[in-house]
């Protein structure tokens, strides 16, 4: 994510990924245990005792998610707990996909990838599922936010000029703009439009908001994360979501 929104938009990268988190559209469990056997027999990637992670080059860990028709398949629940392993959440992933956006990479490749919008929806529910493991998606949030300004400062200007006040903060702004920007992903499910929300809410009505802790780096202390987090809250409950 940070790789590929850094090149595109000139955005200076703060770290490198560590991993890779992959998902894929399938429609049943074989499928994926094909994938995973040709990743292992032809592209020098080896197995873990998690089913849903791989090696490559035995040193970089690669998530693979299996969403879409093979959440639907009858042996899909006993075949994802069969290692002992907390099932993946697929939440928001069918959104995701279905509000993924072209670019061009090098060598002119166009890519289908997913929106900024889309990985922030994905991230927060990620953090979420696990936040005693998941500190990393809750800093990729925060990188989104701190950068959301620079990457879409054109549609600021163009069509939510109404964000620019007397009070401008450009974080905040940012903050405000993506609650507006996720609000039609969330449209497509209840159930992923209630999550989010909730998180949402639950985290800026607590005493600390473990969320706001987790976002916290060098530059922005627990205020400015927890005024980011209501500026998100703010918007999402514009005409009742």
């Amino acid at each position: 994510m940070r790789e590929i929104f850094g090149q595109h938009t000139y955005i200076r990268q703060i770290r490198t990924t560590g991993d890779i988190d992959l998902a894929i559209v399938l429609s049943k469990c074989e499928e994926y245990e094909e994938l995973i056997n040709y990743l292992v027999k032809q592209e020098n990637f080896s197995t873990t005792g998690n089913r849903f992670r791989v090696l490559f080059q035995q040193r970089i860990p690669v998530d693979i998610i299996p969403f879409g028709e093979i959440e639907h398949d009858e042996n899909y629940s006993q075949w994802s707990n069969r290692d002992g392993f907390k099932p993946i959440s697929t939440l928001g992933l069918s959104e995701a996909y279905q509000h993924s956006i072209p670019i061009i990479a090098e060598h002119d490749l166009q890519l289908t990838v997913t929106s900024l919008e889309s990985i922030a929806i994905l991230k927060l529910i990620a953090w979420n599922d696990r936040p005693e493991e998941r500190k990393k998606d809750a800093t990729d949030l925060a990188f989104i936010l701190d950068n959301y300004f620079t990457i879409m400062d054109s549609l600021v200007y163009d069509e939510h000029f109404d964000l620019i006040d007397d009070d401008f903060d450009e974080q905040i702004c940012a903050a405000r703009l993506l609650g507006r920007l996720i609000k039609p992903i969330l449209k497509g499910s209840e159930v992923l439009e209630n999550q989010v929300f909730n998180i949402i809410t639950t985290q800026i009505k607590q005493d600390v908001s473990s969320l706001a802790v987790a976002m916290i780096d060098e530059k922005n202390e627990y205020e400015k994360r927890l005024q980011m987090l209501k500026a998100i809250h703010s918007e999402l409950i514009i005409n009742n979501l």
